[in-house]
């Protein structure tokens, strides 16, 4: 169980395959495809957030699959928070296609 003084951010909540119902938290236009636990890590450390990942967890809406999360200290409001970090991780994956 997480401690009350942290975020969980789910990789579901930036996954452009996963709907609203299904967990996604960003409007699509921000949302990425397979978003994996170690990127959103590394949109955190980015962030000067210290997180920590948790490969094996399961999102209680979609229990069957294998997906993680990450917990990091509360700095700011949620939603802000994944917002800027699923900004990161669009960053991220634009700057790994166009070099």
């Amino acid at each position: 169980m997480p401690e009350r003084d942290h975020h969980v951010l789910w990789t579901c909540y930036f996954d452009a395959r996963c709907t609203r119902a299904m967990g996604r938290r960003v409007p699509r236009r921000l949302a990425t495809k397979e978003v994996s636990v170690e990127e959103l890590s590394r949109a955190c450390e980015q962030l000067g957030l210290s997180p920590r990942a948790e490969e094996g967890a399961r999102h209680p809406r979609t229990w069957w699959m294998m997906e993680g999360r990450v917990l990091v200290e509360k700095r700011m409001p949620k939603q802000r928070l994944i917002r800027e970090v699923a900004r990161r991780i669009k960053d991220m994956k634009n700057t790994i296609q166009h070099p």
